[in-house]
């Protein structure tokens, strides 16, 4: 693989990290779209993804939005410009008529210039705002994103590490909530969660 992490030691990364991985299978996988690590559970695949969210081909890409689904930084800043104007007005249209997005829920716009059939928009919670709910709030918007995925008949989906990065939750809380929402939901194919090479930075230091 292409980057610093080799598949067979991944493993003992996640462990050092304090992760569960009991009964998945860790294996090197070829991607055109960047450099992989397969995770193989009973029911679900997931990818573990070192690359550009914005440049993934799945069905479905997950946008990690604030409430006011303001596209201006991180992630949300990224997949808006690369997928054009349209994103961000509608998105502004759907605040105007519900208002803001609790913490937990997805909304869906169009993906615009992107790969993407769809863009779902998941509202994680923030760092320190939260009374220490992060972890089982995070849980809950990587399900609502997975379930309103299924309902729309979508069954590969790129997400990011929600809640990481200006949010302000450790990666590593916000990797675990993710792969227990994944691990207890089994309908979708395919889930790259990008970036990688951040837990390898932590993992060095």
């Amino acid at each position: 693989l292409p980057f610093p992490v080799l598949a067979q030691d991944l493993p003992e990364l996640l462990q050092l990290h304090g992760f569960d991985f009991s009964g998945v299978i860790f294996h090197p996988v070829t991607s055109s779209s960047g450099p992989m690590v397969g995770l193989e559970g009973p029911k679900n695949k997931v990818l573990v993804c070192h690359g550009d969210i914005t440049k993934q081909d799945a069905d479905a890409l997950v946008n990690a939005a604030n409430e006011d689904l303001d596209h201006c930084g991180g992630v949300a800043a990224a997949l808006s410009k690369a997928g054009g104007p349209e994103i961000q007005e509608e998105s502004k249209t759907l605040v105007e008529y519900y208002g803001k997005i609790p913490t937990g829920d997805v909304v869906v716009t169009t993906g615009g210039n992107l790969k993407c059939k769809k863009l779902l928009h998941a509202v994680g919670p923030v760092g320190g705002k939260t009374g220490g709910r992060e972890r089982s709030l995070l849980e809950k918007t990587v399900k609502s994103a997975l379930q309103l995925a299924e309902i729309m008949g979508l069954t590969s989906i790129a997400m990011p590490c929600i809640s990481s990065g200006i949010f302000g939750v450790p990666v590593v809380v916000c990797s675990e909530a993710i792969v227990t929402a994944v691990k207890e939901f089994d309908t979708i194919l395919s889930v790259p969660l990008v970036p990688l090479h951040q837990l390898y930075r932590n993992y060095k230091k």
